[in-house]
């Protein structure tokens, strides 16, 4: 996945809402753990584990 912090300009949150999914989409498809993706996308961790948090509730 070639999205390396594409940074959102003025907003609370540093990602967009379709990094954020994009992000999500390649932990699931590619069974990376979520740290491997967040180390290899140059996100911090905890974003990244917010963002499956966030998407696992929102699809139970």
């Amino acid at each position: 996945m070639s999205t390396k912090g594409e940074p959102m300009p003025s907003n609370n949150s540093r990602y967009t809402p379709e990094i954020r999914q994009r992000t999500v989409n390649y932990i699931l498809e590619s069974g990376k753990l979520a740290t491997s993706v967040a180390e290899e996308m140059g996100i911090d961790t905890n974003t990244v584990c917010k963002c499956v948090r966030e998407y696992r509730r929102s699809n139970q």
